[in-house]
């Protein structure tokens, strides 16, 4: 059975670059999209990708097992 990982990465992948397009936007105009600051965008960006290392590190460390 393949592994789902790499699809999982690329869909948080996928997501960073939205949000962190969305939290450029919101600051360039000076807006809010649903009532978040333009911080928070950036922020969840970072998260996403976080987790998509400790994703990717996970997939090295059952590659190295095998």
């Amino acid at each position: 059975m393949k592994c789902k990982f790499p699809l999982c990465c690329q869909y948080l992948f996928a997501l960073a670059g939205l949000s962190l397009f969305a939290g450029i936007i919101a600051k360039i105009t000076g807006t809010r999209f649903y009532g978040l600051l333009p911080l928070s965008y950036v922020r969840f960006t970072g998260i996403c990708l976080l987790f998509t290392i400790a994703i990717s590190f996970v997939q090295i460390a059952e590659n190295l097992k095998k």
